[in-house]
């Protein structure tokens, strides 16, 4: 009987753990698909968002940073290329990569970690203990709920950057007909940077609530779709900024979407759950049952009278909203706009250096300016009605002199590199000056005038403004 006391233990002990090791095997050959599945589709969401995050904040960068843009453009080919349009492009293509990729790993790495849960360790009393109150399926559950958090604040943030250019994208295409404009699509990137700004903010903050547990509940699957519809209503109208910012509600209502279904996927116990392979009749089967489940609760009696006043309010508004847009649509656009200043300058300008100029319109497109100089200082002359080029836009100056003490040099776009200079006099009246912004750059539509004899000047100049062509 003392022997009982002091036998050796081990032998027993890894009968055991072998025991434990075939029953968690088994396990995990009958864990449901649905679970591995979660896990894979949250990886791949989380590593495609920081994919065209940083690309975004790329984007965000070149569009706010003149010298940063041209340094982009000077490493791509093409005498002037849309270096905006290739990073939206670039973040759709890396985030599809990354995704597809990440897919890839997340299997591998998921099927590494069970395979190490399910052999034996060093430690045999800690594979005892592991093997005893563990079990697959918690540890794969486990490792998916880690990444809901992730897996819904990331997406939103990458919805941020990517969703407002796509959806400026496919709203030329539809207004063209067809494929939109390149050149196009890139001057109304430059036009909209301070919209995308804003939006890419308003993602981090979305980013951020969506961190709490509030807003990943179910409930704000339809708030959000809501909220979306409204505001997308309201952006349709003419409030364009809203936009954004209803692409963000419908994507986090279907982030809360998509995290109720996987909820339901990792509490599944069928093994065969998540194994389903797409079929067209599977496919009509669940859009006849979400059908179903919508008639069924939008005409119960406490429900059919809101559901009726809320479809028909909508119709009416999408009606509405739809003539408004086909009536913008059929307006006439002049291909070239000549520059017709709003108001005219009555009271002279008067500069540091004590010169003064006025601007008169003359009702034919032509603008008289007089000019009263003191001194050799530059007199800079703003243009009213128009500060700077449109983009894919060119700018033509017609220069004549009429009056003149000397002779007056004449510098029209000063703030351009190179800009040239020409010199009116009585043996030179006329001068021609262009410019074409066919970059993300700004051209400030300006001229400077210079003279060493001060006196009375006085200037016609006619600005035309006309597509460039790049």
């Amino acid at each position: 009987m003392s022997s009982e006391i002091f036998r050796d233990r081990t032998e027993g002990a890894t009968a055991r753990r072998q025991d434990l090791l075939r029953r968690r095997r088994d396990e995990f050959v009958m864990m449901p698909h649905a679970i591995r599945r979660v896990f894979v589709a949250r990886r791949a969401r989380i590593a495609a968002s920081l994919a065209i995050c940083a690309t975004g904040a790329v984007f965000v960068t070149t569009a706010l940073s003149a010298s940063f843009a041209k340094a982009i453009a000077s490493h791509m080919p093409g005498i002037n290329p849309a270096v905006l349009s290739t990073f939206v492009v670039a973040m759709w293509v890396i985030g599809a990569l990354a995704f597809t990729l990440s897919r890839a790993r997340g299997e591998h790495q998921f099927a590494v970690q069970m395979s190490k849960y399910v052999l034996p360790g060093e430690d045999l009393d800690h594979d005892l203990e592991r093997l005893s109150h563990e079990n697959p399926d918690d540890i794969a559950r486990g490792m998916a709920h880690r990444l809901e958090v992730k897996s819904a604040a990331l997406p939103l943030l990458a919805a941020g950057f990517i969703l407002p250019m796509t959806a400026l994208y496919i709203y030329q295409g539809i207004r063209a007909g067809g494929w939109p404009s390149i050149t196009d699509y890139e001057a109304s990137l430059v036009l909209h940077t301070k919209a995308f700004v804003g939006t890419a903010i308003a993602g981090v903050v979305s980013a951020v609530i969506m961190t709490r547990r509030f807003a990943r509940l179910p409930a704000v699957a339809p708030v959000g779709a809501a909220l979306a519809l409204g505001l997308g209503i309201f952006a349709i109208e003419g409030t364009t900024w809203l936009a954004g910012i209803a692409l963000l509600f419908a994507t986090a209502a279907a982030i809360a979407w998509r995290l109720r279904k996987e909820r339901r996927l990792l509490e599944t116990e069928d093994p065969a759950a998540g194994s389903e392979l797409f079929t067209i009749r599977g496919m009509l089967r669940s859009i006849a049952s979400a059908a179903r489940t919508v008639r069924k609760h939008a005409f119960a009696t406490q429900h059919r009278r809101i559901f009726v006043w809320g479809t028909t309010a909508l119709l009416v508004l999408f009606g509405f909203t739809m003539a408004q847009v086909r009536g913008d649509r059929n307006m006439p656009n002049k291909a070239a706009a000549r520059v017709a200043p709003q108001v005219d300058l009555k009271t002279p300008v008067v500069m540091k250096s004590g010169s003064t100029y006025r601007i008169e319109h003359m009702g034919d497109g032509r603008l008289k300016i007089s000019m009263t100089i003191v001194d050799s200082q530059p007199v800079d002359i703003a243009f009213p009605g128009v500060a700077t080029i449109p983009p894919t836009w060119a700018a033509k100056l017609d220069v004549h002199i009429t009056q003149y003490a000397s002779s007056l040099r004449v510098t029209a776009f000063p703030d351009e590199d190179g800009a040239r200079v020409e010199t009116l006099s009585a043996a030179q009246v006329d001068a021609t000056f262009s410019q074409a912004a066919c970059d993300i750059a700004m051209h400030d539509l300006a001229l400077q005038v210079q003279t060493q004899v001060p006196g009375e000047y006085t200037l016609y100049v006619t600005p035309v403004l006309a597509p460039a062509g790049c």
